[in-house]
């Protein structure tokens, strides 16, 4: 019980009460939510990345294991949630929502924090690594599934590829490696622009949520919700078995697995003008329940 209440005191109350605000600033003022989806995805999200990835003080070359399986698990469980999405008989533009959504957990704002209660934080930097390669596939691979239904296969191709996020990605690295330390009035604006990368994301989750259409919401939340917090979790802690992975790695993994759909889903769907409202929904509902799930993960692991 200890556990499940820092859980939901110090991480799900917290991000319930920053989309609360979201959602009131939309009913009050209005809120242009393709631009600040815009501005949460060219500017704080590269700022997030160039500044975790130059900063980190783990070995770049230890955490290849995790890296790998993170892909592997993404494209998995996309491949799951659009066939899902299928099965549903939904409209085809929001297939490839419920695939990310499947796929997609929330590794950042909710599951960093997570990470430290439950494992410390000489796994927050695995934990940046998994938030990234999460950043770069939903960019990639997202983006083109969501434009790919307007037929422009080219135009497709370009959104996903000229994301911001493969270039800070090149050059927090590329500081990392070279042990080069930004001066301070570059590090700073930097570190506070990294640090506006959740909460604008809460606030634009909440907006969305204050235009969401209830009727389809209901309708596809709670396969979401069985997808999301119960099949990818029990598909990865399969799969750890299978690959034999140690105890602590294996909970790490299927704990990240339990994560509500990423708040990050809103921003690009709120960029390309395709499934806000379904995203909205199923970050919301899954954020509710995750809590509760990931402390049962917690439990029956260390168990």
């Amino acid at each position: 019980m200890g556990l499940l209440f820092d859980i939901i005191y110090g991480v799900s109350l917290p991000i319930m009460v920053m989309i609360a605000l979201g959602w009131f600033a939309q009913r009050w003022l209005s809120l242009d939510l393709p631009t600040l989806g815009r501005l949460h995805l060219n500017i704080t999200l590269p700022c997030f990345i160039i500044f975790h990835l130059a900063t980190t003080e783990a070995s770049l070359s230890s955490l290849g294991n995790i890296a790998w399986f993170t892909i592997v698990q993404f494209f998995v469980l996309f491949g799951l949630g659009w066939m899902a999405g299928r099965w549903l008989k939904t409209e085809h533009r929001h297939i490839p929502v419920i695939a990310i959504a499947i796929a997609f957990p929330n590794t950042g704002n909710y599951g960093i924090p997570l990470i430290e209660l439950a494992f410390g934080p000489a796994y927050i930097a695995p934990q940046a690594v998994i938030m990234t390669l999460h950043s770069i596939l939903i960019m990639s691979v997202g983006v083109l599934a969501l434009t790919a239904g307007a037929g422009d296969w080219k135009a497709s191709m370009k959104a996903s590829i000229s994301s911001p996020v493969i270039p800070a990605i090149i050059i927090g690295l590329g500081l990392n490696v070279t042990d080069i330390v930004l001066p301070t009035p570059l590090l700073f604006p930097l570190e506070m622009m990294a640090g506006a990368f959740a909460p604008l994301a809460l606030l634009i989750l909440g907006a969305s949520l204050a235009t969401a259409d209830r009727q389809d919401v209901w309708r596809l939340a709670p396969p979401v919700m069985i997808l999301r917090l119960l099949v990818a979790p029990v598909l990865t802690w399969i799969a750890c078995l299978a690959i034999g992975f140690d105890p602590v790695m294996t909970a790490f993994l299927v704990v990240n697995a339990c994560g509500p759909v990423g708040v990050m889903l809103v921003i690009v769907c709120s960029q390309h003008e395709n499934g806000r409202n379904v995203a909205a929904m199923s970050v919301f509902t899954t954020t509710l329940v995750a809590p509760f799930v990931a402390t049962v993960a917690l439990y029956l692991l260390r168990t």
